[in-house]
């Protein structure tokens, strides 16, 4: 199963710039530490949003 953290940042309402998957695979407690350090730095108060999402796919192999 592949799983990673992605955090976007938006700018009044804009995209601005989203980590990019190899920078989320680390742990929940990771994710969260570098959502934190982002957020201090892209604050509400300049028009920033920061949001971090959690993508989850896996497969299955099918024994026919």
């Amino acid at each position: 199963m592949v799983s990673y953290f992605e955090i976007d940042v938006t700018h009044n309402g804009r995209h601005f710039f989203a980590t990019a998957a190899r920078s989320g695979e680390t742990s929940e407690e990771g994710a969260r530490l570098i959502f934190d350090t982002i957020k201090k730095r892209f604050t509400e108060d300049e028009g920033y949003s920061v949001t971090c999402i959690r993508w989850v796919a896996g497969g299955h192999v099918m024994n026919f």
